[in-house]
């Protein structure tokens, strides 16, 4: 019997603008720990190699006032060589790491042409045909890809190259190409296996001490119980990945399972859940809550990624305390009710406050997010957002400057009406570095009023 093929899944290096502009992040890759979970269960044998995580102290400056932090391309060729894989895949879940994934393509086809090389994520799937111009890229993943990847796979493996029939997936043919739609979701989460989080490392994520939320407790991991968000937001790349407006949930004992598989064998005592809207089933969460009681894990959490403030009460805010909730992130995005409006948010800003209240009673840690400079947002809407979060009682603030991603909505509306330069460099497209200039603001006044403002905030707060 022939040899299976050898699979190693990639997470490229980073890049930030240094710690007076972004944070140096270093988050668990979660997509591609469900991707080597699937092919494990297939019998393939597979390698996670997270270059960011493994080069994290390896800074170099690039492309002007990036600074890229991860293993250098020699040592990256060198893990290639060694490990000898027929299919590399890399993740790119930002536009920001453009340049680190192709990279990595470039790396694998020097050391062997035969080499398949697969992209995937968000960035990916927003721009299959712009990324397939590399000609070190064969294909391209669209949407989550477990099933379609796992398709790739076995059809490699069998020895054929015809990758015409999987679905969610660009590639090349004849020097042309060719695009299969997302069409075809997991419906049951459930039937997913849980992460491989034992080819994580985990311990270089829990000795950097750096997470998504607040930083309270290590050791951490994230962790996703849905996928997907019923919500239309402009500006919000979810959709690309898990479909428009599918929402789906894990069941509360699958989510339970997990739970205690990672509390009791690895000893987390924080999870930051990443779900983009975990509240949105109240029934579900009130359940998950009891269980969480219920089991007394010895453990607290979050979720780092934003809650809808519309699905918040009393109750509910009461029941997740209960249950090891210790902060709260809420979704303001605009403190212009009206401009709310305009971007088909949920939010009422007079229920912000009272829910800031009422969790301030409780005990929790609150931090809100805002966007500045969002499509046909006005210098008056922008000041309206900036004096309405300094008179929040917040413990920190995330103010983003509203980033045209590719694949959204506001990508197409600064597009049309030519607000970004046809030549931009896609890594430049990030939340802390303004890209497009209006009659009504510029990328220096974004940028100075998103820093004044946190300045403000951590000032008070800190006294």
């Amino acid at each position: 019997m022939a040899e299976k093929v050898k699979i190693m899944l990639l997470h490229p290096a980073g890049n930030y603008l240094g710690p007076e502009k972004e944070k140096k992040a270093a988050v668990i890759p979660l997509g591609i720990a469900y991707l080597a979970a699937i092919l494990r269960e297939n019998d393939f044998e597979v390698r996670i190699l997270d270059v960011l995580i493994e080069g994290y102290d390896e800074e170099k400056i690039v492309r002007g006032d990036q600074i890229r932090y991860g293993l250098s391309p020699e040592a990256i060729a060198r893990e290639i060589s060694d490990y000898s894989p027929g299919i590399v895949g890399v993740t790119c879940p930002q536009a920001t790491k453009h340049h680190e994934a192709h990279e990595i393509f470039a790396i694998a086809k020097s050391l062997d042409p035969a080499i398949l090389t697969v992209m995937g994520g968000a960035h990916a799937s927003s721009l299959p045909e712009f990324n397939l111009r590399d000609d070190a890229l064969d294909l391209v993943m669209i949407g989550e890809a477990e099933m379609s990847f796992l398709e790739v796979v076995r059809t490699f493996n069998d020895g054929e190259r015809d990758f015409s029939g999987v679905d969610g997936l660009a590639y090349k043919k004849h020097g042309r190409v060719f695009i299969n739609p997302k069409t075809k979701f997991v419906d049951n989460l459930d039937s997913l296996p849980w992460p491989a989080y034992d080819l994580l490392k985990l311990e270089r994520y829990y000795n950097i001490g750096v997470s998504a939320g607040f930083d309270n407790q290590l050791p951490y991991v994230i962790m996703i119980t849905s996928r997907g968000c019923p919500n239309v937001c402009p500006y919000c790349p979810v959709g690309i990945t898990f479909g428009r407006r599918l929402y789906r949930t894990r069941s509360v004992e699958n989510v339970i399972g997990e739970i205690s598989l990672l509390v009791n064998s690895y000893g987390i005592k924080e999870i930051q859940f990443e779900d983009s809207n975990m509240t949105k089933d109240r029934k579900r969460m009130m359940h998950l809550c009891d269980e969480l009681i219920r089991n007394k894990f010895d453990m607290i959490w979050a979720m780092p990624h934003g809650t809808e403030v519309a699905t918040l009460d009393d109750e509910l805010l009461e029941k997740m305390r209960s249950a090891g909730c210790y902060a709260l992130s809420l979704a303001v995005e605009s403190g212009n009710q009206d401009y709310l409006k305009d971007i088909r948010k949920t939010v009422n800003l007079d229920k912000v406050q009272e829910v800031i209240k009422k969790s301030r009673a409780l005990g929790y840690k609150v931090k809100c997010y805002f966007m500045i400079g969002n499509q046909g947002e006005t210098r008056s809407d922008i000041m309206h957002t900036v004096e309405y979060a300094k008179g929040l009682d917040l413990d920190s603030i995330c103010m983003f400057i509203a980033t045209p991603l590719p694949g959204t909505e506001y990508y197409d509306y600064a597009r049309e009406r030519k607000l970004l330069p046809d030549n931009i460099d896609l890594s430049n497209l990030r939340y802390a570095k303004g890209c497009i200039s209006t009659e009504e603001f510029d990328p220096d006044m974004l940028e100075k009023l998103r820093r004044d403002t946190w300045l403000d905030i951590t000032r008070r707060r800190n006294k």
